[in-house]
């Protein structure tokens, strides 16, 4: 009986873990396991109240999306339930270190978000309650991130993160057998395709995920901080869930993750960096030869015109389905009230994301009001769709003068006095530049996840490279004085 209680004493973690994980595979089949697991989560996260614990946890459950998102109280969805939750939990964690004097409040981080938060709720921005509460947990979090990310394990919270993804999307095949997730997972098709999204919102948030979880893989292999068995095992999967989402970001930035990982891990190891090269595209070729149908649609994605391609360009007018040429002859050439219901958002259309930038680019410069302070929070998307252009997205929402602030929290990651040595961060653009490239063609700004992965990444990268030894000292040391 004490060799059992030792050995659970041992792997209460992991154990915990696999109830977890049971307890949503039973979610998937009956909704009230939902609620069961939200409850077992919150005695978990109280149990547990360390950082990297809390923050592994959010980040499994992250990956369930669907499971949570469709149960509510008081019109709150579990998955902001259990965001609130553990972002409270994790400002308790600094609250307390705070007042025990193990940490010092960082002004100049808690500056540009306060500013930030005290902007958005001013009365020309208007918002509802849930977009309210939805940004204090973003601005909460964000700032836990930057004052805790010396305190976390990036390894431990990476590993976890691609656990949680792999699982969810096994459990997501079962879709066929499930009534439950067949209702929520249905997505529209490309080319009589359905794409695959997970138990996530969406196939763009799921190959997001997987993006940023990867790059996370390559920049700890960068380091050996993981085994080349553990990242090729892990890459496997992760790129056939993400090659099923049919997104042409996804490749792009699997492709560009890699490649920027090749070039740095070529001035370490020469011969090994072709070989690992040569692996991640030869597995690419075959995931691409297993599904072809899927990469025929790739094909036909990377090469459609989104103003001639009827299938790329499906634009609903008066109650009817018509495809068109060209944003004029679509939008510029309707009746007035239909174009003010596309700005209003009260009409479904969708130009294609190069139509959509310049719509958003024209209303947010339709006024000097529009152009410096911005939409707010909680205007209704134009033709309902976002931008899917960070940047844009978010002078339409905030302006210049909210986007200064947005670029103040971010600015506030960089420890600008070690930035001369540029070393440093090189592993850190694996997963930067990568993330950058989504932003571009995704609205992912209020995406906790990606957020937290990526400001970790850029201080693990760099304490790696302070000294971990006497020894590792004094021969610093000598090199200043050979300077």
């Amino acid at each position: 009986m004490k060799a059992v209680w030792g050995l659970a004493k041992k792997y209460y973690e992991l154990i915990a873990y696999v109830v977890l994980t049971v307890l949503l595979f039973c979610a998937c089949f009956v909704s009230a396991f939902a609620w069961i697991t939200t409850v077992y989560v919150m005695v978990l996260g109280a149990l547990w109240h360390q950082e990297n614990k809390l923050i592994g946890l959010m980040l499994y459950l992250n990956s369930f999306y669907a499971l949570f998102n469709y149960h509510q109280v008081a019109g709150i969805t579990l998955d902001i339930i259990l965001a609130g939750f553990f972002i409270l939990m994790l400002l308790g964690v600094y609250v307390y270190r705070v007042v025990k004097r193990e940490q010092k409040v960082n002004w100049k981080t808690l500056i540009p978000i306060g500013l930030f938060f005290i902007y958005v709720i001013l009365p020309f921005h208007q918002y509802t309650w849930r977009d309210f509460f939805t940004m204090v947990f973003f601005y909460a979090i964000m700032y836990v991130t930057f004052e805790q990310r010396k305190r976390v394990d990036f390894r431990y919270i990476v590993r976890v993160f691609v656990v949680g993804l792999i699982i969810s999307c096994l459990f997501a095949t079962m879709k066929n057998i499930s009534p439950l997730l067949s209702e929520k997972l249905h997505v529209w098709d490309y080319f009589g395709k359905y794409r695959f999204q997970g138990l996530v919102y969406h196939p763009n948030t799921l190959n997001r995920l997987i993006a940023v979880a990867f790059c996370g893989l390559l920049v700890l292999k960068c380091k050996n901080k993981i085994s080349m068995a553990e990242l090729l095992l892990s890459f496997i999967p992760l790129f056939i869930f993400g090659y099923l989402t049919i997104s042409r970001s996804f490749i792009v930035t699997i492709l560009t993750g890699i490649v920027i990982f090749t070039v740095f891990y070529f001035i370490h190891n020469k011969a090994k960096s072709l070989v690992l090269f040569s692996v991640f595209l030869s597995i690419m070729c075959i995931v691409g030869g297993m599904f072809f149908y899927d990469t025929k649609i790739y094909f036909q994605r990377f090469k459609e015109d989104p103003f001639e391609s009827p299938a790329a360009l499906r634009v609903y007018l008066f109650g009817g389905e018509l495809s068109t040429s060209g944003l004029q002859d679509t939008f510029d050439n309707q009746a007035e009230w239909w174009k003010r219901d596309v700005l209003e958002g009260r009409a479904y259309f969708d130009p294609g994301r190069s139509g959509l930038n310049e719509l958003y680019l024209r209303d947010w410069s339709a006024s000097p009001k529009s152009i410096w302070l911005g939409y707010g929070i909680s205007k209704p998307l134009i033709g309902q769709m976002s931008s899917h252009d960070l940047y844009i997205q978010e002078l339409w929402k905030h302006g210049i003068v909210g986007y200064l602030f947005y670029l103040a929290i971010i600015l506030t990651s960089i420890n600008w006095k070690k930035l001369k040595k540029i070393k440093r961060y090189l592993p850190g653009l694996i997963l930067f530049i990568p993330y950058l490239m989504f932003t571009v063609v995704e609205q992912c700004l209020y995406d906790y996840v990606e957020m937290m992965i990526v400001i970790f990444a850029f201080s693990f990268v760099s304490s790696l490279f302070e000294p971990q030894s006497v020894q590792d000292q004094v021969k610093l040391i000598d090199v200043d004085h050979e300077k």
